[in-house]
């Protein structure tokens, strides 16, 4: 038996602004069967300082530097003790006061691998950003990331053997995901938003350096027929959000 059923991985870096109103998302939940895993990295901001002023309700704080987002997400997964890990922005918020607790209803008798569910995003600055991402995981995954991160739990199971690769900088979650669903695991769908998200992260702005990393972990992950559909795919995407901003 885990200690917890949620470990909930915060990275943060100078986030004195946002840290606040996540913790106290997590904080506000129904169910208190969580901890929380702060991994920063070496904020020069008053970032720790309010950490530490919510004491033993954060289980964990590390702070130090570190390799990227998805390095700091495998230093908390190394040190949590939940059955299932989510990753929350430092600068995002669960939904509602029911989240957690809803979940573990729904899953109420069973263990899925991956539960996965819809992401509100704030602060759009770009048309081709939904206003909910609507999660899906079927084969469309191969044409674009169709889970979003903070609308995923995963089964601790998931990372005994493998975590998220970090030489990816923007895209180690669509790695990530790619890879669990060619290995058909069990997963299950709530159809409810999951958390808030502020949509100005890497992976919003479209750049050149996103669909250069897309088209390199494709490169390892697909097959010919679904790798030759991205490589013509991937520059139109480039140039129709980029240039056309839709």
């Amino acid at each position: 038996m885990r200690n917890v059923f949620f470990s909930i991985i915060i990275p943060s870096y100078c986030s004195e602004k946002t840290i606040s109103a996540c913790i106290d998302s997590i904080l506000a939940q129904s169910s208190e069967s969580y901890e929380i895993i702060i991994i920063d990295g070496l904020s020069n901001d008053r970032t720790l300082e309010i950490v530490s002023a919510y004491g033993s309700d954060v289980k964990k704080v590390v702070s130090e530097k570190d390799r990227g987002v998805y390095d700091a997400i495998n230093k908390g997964i190394e040190l949590a003790t939940g059955e299932y890990i989510y990753v929350l922005g430092s600068d995002d918020k669960l939904y509602s006061n029911n989240t957690l607790g809803n979940i573990q209803e729904t899953i109420k008798g069973s263990s899925p691998l991956l539960i996965f569910g819809n992401v509100e995003n704030v602060g759009r600055q770009h048309n081709a950003v939904p206003a909910i991402h609507l999660s899906k995981f079927d084969t469309s995954i191969y044409l674009k990331n169709t889970l979003h991160q903070q609308g995923c739990f995963y089964h601790h199971s998931l990372f005994l053997k493998n975590k998220f690769n970090d030489d990816y900088k923007i895209l180690g979650d669509y790695d990530f995901h790619l890879r669990l669903f060619q290995e058909k695991i069990s997963s299950v769908q709530i159809h409810a938003t999951i958390a808030i998200c502020e949509a100005q992260g890497l992976s919003k702005r479209f750049t050149k350096e996103l669909y250069q990393e897309e088209l390199r972990l494709k490169k390892h992950r697909l097959k010919f027929f679904w790798l030759t559909v991205n490589r013509l795919l991937i520059p139109l995407k480039y140039m129709r959000k980029r240039y056309l901003n839709f």
